[in-house]
């Protein structure tokens, strides 16, 4: 706590990459369920987790301030960022052509399409907010509560 209203709290995190299994090259299938055989291209894999992501790391920062509302009920208003410097942290890789659909149908004979990795990142830099507020039964009013019922009353029933 920085205060006894304000906290600030910071968050470094770092994990080494998970490992994955690579491509190693991709041949052509052949499916016999249609009428006329359907060619298409499947990746061959690597020796399984023989390669790793990338490490994972980035910076959380927290901003708590305590307040009491008029009613005398303790709140918190909360701001946040997640990934504070926005880098780019890796969830998975996956493979595809360069146009971006995929590996998939490939006649014999057309040009052999290009298949890059790519990698498909976590949350970037993302700020949020929330407001709390701490109700206490103790604490109630009984004219509150005597004029929340009056009202009622005054609406509903006619004299």
């Amino acid at each position: 706590d920085f205060n006894p209203k304000l906290s600030i709290n910071l968050c470094w995190t770092f994990q080494s990459g998970i490992p994955y299994t690579p491509a190693i090259g991709r041949q052509y299938a052949i499916d016999y369920l249609g009428d006329e055989p359907f060619v298409f291209e499947v990746l061959v894999f690597g020796e399984k987790n023989s390669a790793r992501l990338k490490n994972h790391h980035r910076l959380d920062l927290s901003l708590q301030f305590k307040r009491t509302t008029s009613w005398g009920n303790h709140a918190i208003w909360s701001f946040s960022v997640y990934n504070l410097y926005n880098q780019k942290n890796a969830a998975y890789y996956y493979y595809s052509n360069a146009d971006g659909y995929g590996i998939g149908q490939n006649s014999p004979g057309e040009d052999i399409r290009q298949v890059k990795l790519y990698q498909m990142t976590t949350l970037p830099f993302f700020p949020s907010f929330s407001y709390k507020v701490y109700f206490d039964s103790s604490q109630k009013k009984e004219s509150n509560s005597k004029t929340i019922k009056n009202t009622i009353k005054r609406l509903f029933i006619y004299e």
